[in-house]
Protein backbone atom coordinates (compact mmCIF):
# COMPACT_ATOMS: atom_id res chain seq x y z
CA UNK A 1 0.00 0.00 0.00
CA UNK A 2 1.47 3.41 -0.99
CA UNK A 3 2.30 5.87 1.76
CA UNK A 4 0.88 9.41 1.99
CA UNK A 5 3.83 10.96 0.16
CA UNK A 6 3.39 8.58 -2.80
CA UNK A 7 -0.27 9.57 -3.02
CA UNK A 8 0.73 13.24 -3.43
CA UNK A 9 3.34 12.61 -6.11
CA UNK A 10 2.13 12.85 -9.71
CA UNK A 11 2.11 9.57 -11.62
CA UNK A 12 3.91 10.93 -14.66
CA UNK A 13 7.48 11.14 -15.86
CA UNK A 14 7.20 14.78 -16.93
CA UNK A 15 6.88 16.23 -13.44
CA UNK A 16 9.22 18.51 -11.53
CA UNK A 17 10.00 17.66 -7.92
CA UNK A 18 11.08 20.65 -5.84
CA UNK A 19 12.81 19.85 -2.54
CA UNK A 20 13.62 22.63 -0.07
CA UNK A 21 16.21 22.28 2.69
CA UNK A 22 16.16 25.06 5.29
CA UNK A 23 18.96 25.76 7.79
CA UNK A 24 16.60 25.71 10.81
CA UNK A 25 15.06 22.30 10.14
CA UNK A 26 16.13 18.75 9.41
CA UNK A 27 12.93 18.16 7.43
CA UNK A 28 12.60 18.49 3.69
CA UNK A 29 9.70 20.32 2.04
CA UNK A 30 8.45 18.79 -1.23
CA UNK A 31 6.33 20.19 -4.04
CA UNK A 32 5.54 18.73 -7.47
CA UNK A 33 4.69 20.63 -10.64
CA UNK A 34 3.32 19.42 -13.95
CA UNK A 35 4.48 21.00 -17.21
CA UNK A 36 2.96 24.48 -17.57
CA UNK A 37 2.66 25.08 -13.80
CA UNK A 38 4.43 27.66 -11.62
CA UNK A 39 4.99 28.15 -7.90
CA UNK A 40 6.20 31.12 -5.84
CA UNK A 41 8.81 30.69 -3.11
CA UNK A 42 9.74 32.91 -0.16
CA UNK A 43 9.15 33.91 3.45
CA UNK A 44 5.38 34.42 2.91
CA UNK A 45 4.91 34.02 -0.83
CA UNK A 46 1.91 35.35 -2.69
CA UNK A 47 -0.38 34.02 -4.12
CA UNK A 48 -0.85 31.67 -1.20
CA UNK A 49 -2.55 28.95 -3.28
CA UNK A 50 0.53 28.30 -5.45
CA UNK A 51 3.45 28.80 -3.12
CA UNK A 52 6.16 27.31 -0.92
CA UNK A 53 6.95 29.02 2.38
CA UNK A 54 10.59 28.53 3.31
CA UNK A 55 10.74 27.04 6.80
CA UNK A 56 12.33 29.46 9.28
CA UNK A 57 13.02 32.19 6.72
CA UNK A 58 13.89 35.49 8.41
CA UNK A 59 13.06 39.03 7.34
CA UNK A 60 16.25 38.96 5.28
CA UNK A 61 14.35 36.83 2.72
CA UNK A 62 11.63 38.69 0.84
CA UNK A 63 8.03 37.53 1.08
CA UNK A 64 8.11 36.39 -2.52
CA UNK A 65 11.75 35.76 -3.43
CA UNK A 66 11.44 33.56 -6.52
CA UNK A 67 9.09 32.12 -9.11
CA UNK A 68 9.71 28.60 -10.41
CA UNK A 69 8.09 27.59 -13.71
CA UNK A 70 8.21 24.10 -15.26
CA UNK A 71 7.66 24.18 -19.02
CA UNK A 72 8.51 21.73 -21.82
CA UNK A 73 11.17 19.84 -19.86
CA UNK A 74 12.98 22.93 -18.57
CA UNK A 75 12.78 24.86 -15.31
CA UNK A 76 12.85 28.66 -15.16
CA UNK A 77 13.89 30.24 -11.85
CA UNK A 78 13.24 33.99 -11.64
CA UNK A 79 14.54 36.10 -8.75
CA UNK A 80 11.82 38.58 -7.81
CA UNK A 81 12.76 42.06 -6.59
CA UNK A 82 11.51 42.99 -3.14
CA UNK A 83 9.17 45.97 -2.95
CA UNK A 84 9.79 46.47 0.78
CA UNK A 85 12.43 48.69 2.35
CA UNK A 86 14.93 46.87 4.54
CA UNK A 87 14.41 43.49 2.90
CA UNK A 88 17.59 42.35 1.28
CA UNK A 89 17.27 39.03 -0.51
CA UNK A 90 20.78 38.66 -1.82
CA UNK A 91 21.73 37.20 -5.12
CA UNK A 92 20.84 33.55 -5.71
CA UNK A 93 23.44 31.02 -6.77
CA UNK A 94 22.23 28.47 -9.34
CA UNK A 95 24.18 25.22 -9.73
CA UNK A 96 24.18 22.51 -12.38
CA UNK A 97 26.23 19.36 -11.66
CA UNK A 98 29.66 19.41 -13.35
CA UNK A 99 29.32 23.11 -14.23
CA UNK A 100 30.08 26.42 -12.59
CA UNK A 101 27.52 28.46 -10.68
CA UNK A 102 25.39 31.25 -12.13
CA UNK A 103 24.50 34.29 -10.00
CA UNK A 104 21.00 35.80 -10.30
CA UNK A 105 20.36 39.42 -9.36
CA UNK A 106 17.00 41.21 -9.04
CA UNK A 107 14.64 40.44 -11.90
CA UNK A 108 17.04 37.98 -13.55
CA UNK A 109 16.18 34.40 -14.43
CA UNK A 110 18.01 31.19 -15.19
CA UNK A 111 16.77 28.27 -17.29
CA UNK A 112 17.69 24.80 -16.03
CA UNK A 113 17.90 22.33 -18.93
CA UNK A 114 18.86 19.54 -16.54
CA UNK A 115 18.39 18.91 -12.81
CA UNK A 116 20.23 21.20 -10.42
CA UNK A 117 19.64 23.46 -7.44
CA UNK A 118 19.77 27.06 -6.28
CA UNK A 119 20.50 28.70 -2.95
CA UNK A 120 18.85 31.59 -1.11
CA UNK A 121 21.07 33.15 1.60
CA UNK A 122 19.49 33.92 4.99
CA UNK A 123 20.60 35.10 8.44
CA UNK A 124 20.80 31.60 9.95
CA UNK A 125 22.24 29.88 6.88
CA UNK A 126 21.30 29.04 3.32
CA UNK A 127 18.02 27.64 1.97
CA UNK A 128 18.81 25.06 -0.73
CA UNK A 129 16.16 24.35 -3.38
CA UNK A 130 16.74 21.17 -5.42
CA UNK A 131 15.05 20.75 -8.82
CA UNK A 132 14.64 17.15 -10.02
CA UNK A 133 13.10 16.39 -13.40
CA UNK A 134 13.68 14.27 -16.50
CA UNK A 135 15.48 16.46 -18.99
CA UNK A 136 14.38 16.00 -22.60
CA UNK A 137 16.55 13.68 -24.65
CA UNK A 138 19.11 15.54 -26.71
CA UNK A 139 19.66 14.39 -30.28
CA UNK A 140 22.39 11.79 -30.43
CA UNK A 141 25.14 12.66 -32.87
CA UNK A 142 26.43 9.70 -34.82
CA UNK A 143 29.87 8.54 -33.79
CA UNK A 144 32.59 9.09 -36.31
CA UNK A 145 34.27 5.98 -37.60
CA UNK A 146 37.69 5.47 -36.09
CA UNK A 147 40.49 5.00 -38.58
CA UNK A 148 42.72 2.14 -37.74
CA UNK A 149 44.84 -0.51 -39.31
CA UNK A 150 43.24 -3.76 -40.32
Amino acid sequence: MPDAEDALMPDTEDALEITCFSPDSQEEQHCWLQSGESVYLGREPQPADASITLSGATSRVSRTAAKITFEDGTVIVKKISSGSDGVVTEEFSCFIPRRSRVILGDGQQYIFHEPGYFEIPDTEGTHKVRLDFDAPERPVTPERPVRGSR
